[in-house]
């Protein structure tokens, strides 16, 4: 599979790509439907590498994110995995729900969610806005932003 926009840099680089991609691959063209679909996925996923992250740490507080990862930490029995901005929290058990419910994130974050896809529970960023309708597992947000687990107050430093 080709990545079309690898080497783009700006909006306009994508934008003649795809206006000559498109004139390739549309099917009435003689191309092929799925490669054209291929194209079209990849044009709107495109942001400029310069543009990717801009905003997302925006409000960031390393103070409060770790405010947060020694209130998860105290909740006996859970694994807290931090992805990226992201905060995963694992091996919940019922009894633990109200507690992370009651875990004060403050302004830069949400409250804990659960995550049906994932099996797990997260907190985002509060300036946080999906982009893409894609459902990503959580093996490629690893990939993409790596990971860093936790269970003990002897990892708290490790983050």
């Amino acid at each position: 599979m080709n990545n079309y926009f690898e080497n783009c840099e700006t909006l306009d680089e994508a934008k003649k790509i795809y206006r000559k991609f498109a004139m390739e691959l549309h099917p009435d063209k003689g191309g092929k439907h799925e490669d054209f679909v291929e194209l079209g996925r990849q044009f709107e996923s495109f942001r400029p590498k310069s543009e990717k992250f801009q905003n997302e740490f925006s409000k960031f507080s390393s103070a409060e994110f770790m405010a947060i990862i020694n209130q998860l930490l105290n909740i006996q029995g859970i694994e807290v995995e931090v992805c990226g901005s992201w905060i995963w929290i694992h091996n919940t058990q019922k009894e633990q729900k109200d507690q992370l419910k009651a875990t004060v994130c403050g302004e830069t974050y949400n409250s804990p969610r659960w995550s049906r896809s994932k099996s797990a529970w997260y907190i985002s960023p509060s300036d946080y806005k999906k982009r893409s309708r894609n459902n990503v597992s959580l093996d490629k947000i690893r990939e993409m932003y790596g990971s860093q687990t936790m269970n003990g107050k002897s990892n708290l430093m490790a983050v």
